[in-house]
């Protein structure tokens, strides 16, 4: 990245501007507050009194305590966004009372005590634990989690830009993102032998072109089928397909975690694959394999396609449109409070001229979630860099959420296959923690 001059930019700008976007997008801000959380709990040391204890305890209890429930505000149509709304439950209360606002959160209150902290700069192992958090919280389906709201509240949002912004000069420290596409790759197969599927055997090769093919075939015909069948309001309860990825019979690779964020007592571990951790809704699986991928191109023949920020999964979408507006309707309006029409790329047409897509981790913590408008190209030749002057000019024609995406993963749209004799075992705890499968 450069400025317009082509001059390089320093560092700490770097991090400011990843710190906006973070901020702007509901992983990037959940990274954030997690981040602060994990501030506080490191200096009470556990020392559960006093006034840090008082303020870990005021935002526990604005997020998660057990008289309060959180429930989405449900704005009007063109209305992007969600708020928190308390909901009561006390003693003798079968029933939620009707939501009210805003007494039990004090938004400017709370945002006084975050600025009351200055951030320390993450170690490895601090930025991993933030991240997991950040990523398995993930949630398109149902209510936004109490953290996501509560950070979501302008006061809020703005007093945590010194903790984005460490987070993200831990990021830009690490290398995470530096470059996509070189380097190892590893294809972890989480064990889901309870379902009745094959685990511990290195994946068979991928037929890529009928596995799209198949894909595009399912896809138009739910599609088809939706929108027959499922309420044409919005704003019901119903949910259904919400993600927005390629096929997941793809081969989806991973990057180990850089060196400089190992920690072999807390992890993550030496040549340990970030797709073990970074996952959207983990099934909580206790063990996987991890084999190398034999890359199918070349670095410097790699036609690889990164989305590292809205603008790029927003020419995706513009560049090779496939609507699933039915599909889509009520999971996306739900936690956007966006309205159709709808857009996911077209996978099938864009393995015509993109091998493989990544999508970073900035791309991930400034865009998973939010509702992305999609222009219309005004060439079909037009590259991503176009919509930088012509969106702000460019009514949307769609939009779009990047949903249940891994970050830091690369899905192959061509032939792929591993190196049946790289496999390695890892096991869980459950929850958050792996390990090597050797080391017990």
């Amino acid at each position: 990245m450069g400025n317009d001059d082509g001059a390089a930019r320093p560092a700490h700008d770097l991090a400011e501007d990843f710190a906006r976007a973070m901020l702007g997008s509901p992983r990037g801000l959940r990274l954030a507050f997690t981040c602060f959380q994990n501030h506080m709990v490191k200096l009470m040391d556990g020392d559960y009194s006093g006034p840090v204890w008082e303020d870990h305890s005021a935002f526990f209890h604005a997020c998660h305590d057990e008289s309060v429930r959180t429930v989405l505000d449900r704005r009007g149509p063109g209305e992007r966004g969600w708020a928190g709304l308390p909901r009561l439950i006390g003693p003798g209360v079968h029933e939620p009372a009707e939501p009210q606002m805003p007494a039990p959160l004090p938004f400017e209150a709370l945002a006084d005590r975050i600025r009351g902290y200055e951030p320390t700069p993450l170690n490895g192992s601090e930025l991993l634990n933030a991240l997991v958090v950040a990523v398995n919280e993930a949630s398109y389906w149902g209510d936004v989690h109490g953290e996501e709201i509560l950070a979501s509240q302008a006061p809020i949002r703005r007093a945590l830009f010194p903790f984005a912004r460490e987070a993200a000069r831990a990021i830009l420290r690490s290398g995470l993102d530096s470059s996509p596409g070189s380097g190892p790759q590893w294809v972890v197969d989480f064990d889901n032998s309870a379902a009745g599927l094959p685990f511990g055997a290195p994946p068979p090769p991928v037929h890529a072109a009928h596995v799209l093919e198949q894909w595009w075939d399912r896809t138009t015909a739910w599609e088809s089928r939706m929108i027959l069948e499922v309420p044409a309001d919005p704003s019901r309860h119903h949910t259904g397909e919400w993600w927005s990825t390629p096929p997941s019979d793809l081969v989806v690779s991973s990057p180990a975690w850089p060196a400089a964020t190992t920690d072999p007592q807390h992890g993550p571990h030496p040549a340990e694959p970030t797709g073990l951790r970074l996952v959207e809704d983990p099934h909580g699986w206790r063990r996987a394999t991890a084999h190398r991928l034999v890359n199918p191109r070349p670095p410097e023949e790699l036609r690889l396609f990164v989305i590292d920020g809205p603008r790029d999964w927003a020419w995706l979408c513009a560049r090779f449109p496939f609507e699933v507006s039915a599909t889509k309707r009520h999971d996306w309006h739900r936690i956007t409070g966006e309205v159709e029409p709808w857009l996911i790329p077209d996978f099938d047409a864009m393995a015509a001229e993109f091998d493989a897509v990544h999508l970073s981790l900035r791309g991930y913590l400034s865009s998973a979630g939010n509702a992305i408008p999609v222009p219309r190209l005004t060439e079909p030749g037009d590259g991503p860099e176009v919509l930088d002057a012509g969106l702000p000019t460019r009514p949307p024609v769609a939009h779009s959420v990047i949903a249940g995406w891994a970050p830091l993963s690369t899905y192959w749209l061509v032939d792929a296959r591993v190196d049946p004799a790289s496999g390695t075992g890892w096991e869980s705890d459950g929850q958050r923690e792996w390990w090597p499968a050797s080391s017990g």
